[in-house]
């Protein structure tokens, strides 16, 4: 049962890249970004007062690790995601995203000081490679804005990555669904002043009905139902099985892209994208 969760979850992720992709097209990343995020935060907050959550203390020795998570969570990650796709197609943030097994072996290394077998060194430098192929196709056809994007979709993947090392204790100490409840809260407080900013200055009678939906679809079905599924799933199988999943986003993303906005699958794309699942697939081998 829990595969079949972890199916839905990953359909789940790869329409997020789709819906974002439609919906950035009328509210600004920053405005969107502060929605999103506000719908995750309140419901969370929701979700923590009524559940067994609600009588967790906090040791003062540890907002500030709270804090930073926040911080890595929504203002770097998540507007880092709604920025970068606006100018990259859904099926390239996908890919890039499923580079973060990538990175955070990489940062595992460098901030943690684990070890890195030759299956590890192999699969971090086809998963780059496969990246290079596609940022190169970018380059080649002069789409700028393409290139743009998934340069910025590549650094939130990497805020993700972090943000997944630097939790690792917290995780253990506090459980995932809380500790991610609470660094989204943080996160939305903190980004809460810039994407007001950008929101007063934002017309909203100029946003359809549909993009309200999609709104929704990435406050609740993303970052509430989706993170929920997501950890469901890490409690009941080991978690480098669950991350394998993360390589169907790609395929599938690419397929609703190509249905929905008409965007064709290159032959750079699939090349690149089987050297990076490719790499990921080594990586957690190793």
């Amino acid at each position: 049962m829990v595969y079949f969760w972890l199916t839905i979850q990953t359909l789940i992720a790869s329409f997020t890249h789709i819906i974002a992709k439609a919906v950035v097209k009328e509210i600004p990343p920053l405005t969107l970004t502060l929605f999103r995020s506000a719908i995750a935060g309140l419901g969370f907050g929701f979700l923590l007062r009524f559940s067994k959550y609600k009588e967790v203390k906090i040791e003062r020795r540890d907002w500030f690790k709270f804090l930073l998570l926040g911080v890595l969570a929504v203002p770097l990650n998540q507007f880092a995601f709604i920025l970068g796709i606006k100018y990259t197609t859904p099926a390239n943030a996908s890919l890039i995203y499923a580079m973060t097994p990538i990175f955070a072996l990489i940062f595992s290394a460098l901030l943690l000081g684990e070890k890195i077998n030759f299956y590890k060194i192999v699969g971090v430098i086809l998963s780059f490679v496969g990246i290079g192929v596609i940022f190169g196709e970018s380059g080649l056809s002069l789409r700028l804005e393409n290139l743009k994007g998934d340069v910025i979709i590549m650094f939130g993947a990497m805020f993700w990555a972090l943000y997944s090392i630097l939790g690792r204790k917290m995780i253990v100490k506090y459980g995932a669904l809380y500790v991610t409840a609470v660094a989204v809260m943080i996160g939305s407080l903190i980004y809460l002043p810039f994407g007001l900013y950008d929101f007063v200055k934002f017309d909203m009678a100029k946003v359809s009905f549909g993009s309200y939906l999609g709104v929704i679809y990435l406050g609740v079905g993303t970052s509430i139902f989706g993170y929920f599924l997501w950890y469901y799933a890490i409690g009941k199988i080991e978690a480098s099985k669950v991350v394998i999943f993360t390589n169907g986003q790609p395929l599938m993303t690419a397929i609703l892209s190509m249905l929905i906005f008409g965007n064709p699958i290159t032959l750079p794309f699939l090349i690149g994208g089987t050297l990076v699942i490719a790499g990921v697939i080594l990586v957690q081998l190793g």
